[in-house]
């Protein structure tokens, strides 16, 4: 499940394409449903329930433009909450690391 572009490599690595390809992931899904999928994976890692709820701005502004850093724990939470594995998660961690 990527939508990493074929062309891609890691030297053009930018938080502006993470912030494009996220919501190629994200689909229909609502950011309100996202931000509850977050909280119930981080609950279940056992955060605390408050803890656990990122901002829906804060998931909104993730796949924004003109990205200038991009928390890469909350990409990844992102992404397993989309339902990828943890590979594909690692993957998303790696990208925002190279950007």
């Amino acid at each position: 499940m990527s939508v990493l572009r074929d062309s891609q490599d890691a030297a053009g690595e930018s938080f502006d394409l993470i912030a494009h390809d996220l919501p190629g992931l994200k689909g229909v899904t609502s950011y309100g449903t996202l931000v509850r999928l977050i909280a119930e994976l981080r609950v279940f890692r056992g955060v605390q329930s408050g803890a656990a709820i990122p901002d829906r701005s804060t998931v909104y502004d993730v796949m924004r433009p003109r990205r200038t850093r991009m928390d890469s724990g909350l990409a990844n939470d992102i992404v397993l909450a989309l339902g990828a594995d943890e590979a594909e998660a690692e993957h998303w961690v790696d990208r925002c690391a190279q950007a």
